[in-house]
């Protein structure tokens, strides 16, 4: 099997062809300008995959090698962002922002039942562009999924607010294969105010982490025809992370599984944005008590909250995101999602490890609201 460097050489190597018009050509009639070590590279990594205007490897091709900046990267139906027929390239788009999201660190949560989890708590940042910059708010957080396949599964929630003083939440999804990373953002912002043009969507954009924070960039892309298509690997190996909130499954148990007292934070309305009413409350700390399992709530993520006009405040939607360490030092990831009346729990931890339990009951939580903290109570 080639080696990555083989395969990422293959990629821009077929670039080149395509551009002297010899897609088709195999990796075994190099070039004049190759050198020796590449040239006995491309032999041993075999034919060439070319892109989708008119080559031998038709459209679609599911060369599962790191695609140029300038491909469409097709995600698996699994994760496919809204866009299953491939996020397109950010390359020559029209800037909507750029932006640097500040961490209080790195969670490595570790190995978990749907693949290997990485965390980054949001605190603050900030981003600008030609028609919207600000800062970004604590209580947002940043999930990293890695997958045997060698994929990265993305998905991002942080509020920002402009310099105006008006409050926008984005939620992004995101794919990566080898070095190419795209995000999608979903941005709620304000119907009445001057950036409702962003709940419009179709942008795009690029996530890197570098020290410990996160750089985004976001445009409108532009049509790209005859673009190099890459497919990231399908992995049909663990389960599938869930993008939409599950909620409840079922009739509760009776049997308490923990409980949970999570600290909480001011709260930031964003208001009115077409999809509801968004309400995101950062969480600060707080603790975690059962028979089987005690530790320490981190500060870090928030209730992502939606309600209806109308709708009463148990059938509120709710979502918190957050880690817990447990008293002897693991990690373990959470969402606690569906509606006030009733939520359904996710514990993330490793399947064969001392808390693999966690990973497969099915558990189910109230919330009861104290001063600055909320009383969880997780029943199996």
């Amino acid at each position: 099997m080639p080696s990555f460097r083989d395969s990422y050489a293959k990629t821009f190597r077929c670039l080149a062809l395509v551009a002297l018009g010899a897609c088709g050509q195999s990796a075994d009639e190099p070039a004049a300008s190759d050198t020796a070590e590449e040239t006995a590279r491309a032999e041993s990594a075999g034919p060439v995959l070319c892109n989708d205007a008119g080559t031998d490897a038709g459209p679609g091709t599911d060369a599962q090698v790191p695609p140029s900046s300038a491909a469409t990267i097709v995600p698996d139906p699994s994760w496919t962002c809204e866009l299953p027929q491939g996020i397109p390239s950010p390359e020559g788009g029209e800037l909507i922002f750029e932006g640097t999201l500040e961490t209080s660190g790195v969670l490595n949560v570790g190995k978990s039942q749907y693949g290997t989890r990485t965390v980054y708590p949001l605190t603050r940042g900030s981003f600008t562009g030609p028609r919207v910059s600000g800062t970004v708010v604590n209580g947002g957080i940043d999930n990293a999924l890695s997958l045997p396949s060698g994929a990265v599964e993305l998905e991002s929630r942080a509020l920002l607010r402009t310099r105006d003083n008006v409050n926008i939440y984005v939620r992004s999804c995101g794919v990566a294969d080898g070095s190419a990373v795209r995000i999608v953002p979903f941005f709620e912002a304000p119907a009445n105010s001057a950036y409702a043009w962003l709940n419009q969507g179709g942008f795009v954009g690029t996530r890197t982490v570098e020290d410990g924070k996160i750089k985004l960039r976001i445009v409108k892309p532009v049509a790209r025809p005859g673009a190099p298509t890459v497919r990231v690997p399908a992995d049909a190996t663990l389960p599938q992370q869930p993008w939409n909130c599950p909620g409840a499954q079922g009739p509760r148990g009776s049997t308490v599984a923990l409980r949970a007292n999570v600290g909480i934070g001011g709260s930031f309305a964003v208001g009115a944005t077409g999809k509801g009413s968004r309400n995101i409350i950062p969480i600060t700390g707080g603790t975690v008590t059962g028979t089987n399992v005690q530790g320490t709530v981190l500060p870090g993520g928030a209730d992502y909250q939606l309600s209806q006009p109308g709708q009463a405040l148990r059938e509120m939607q709710i979502e918190a995101r957050y880690v817990f360490k447990t008293s002897d030092g693991q990690l373990i990831n959470v969402r606690n999602c569906g509606i006030a009346g009733g939520t359904g729990v996710l514990f993330e931890t490793a399947p064969d490890g001392k808390y693999g339990f966690l990973t497969r009951g099915n558990y189910q939580g109230t919330i009861g609201i104290g001063l600055g903290s909320v009383n969880i109570t997780v029943y199996e």
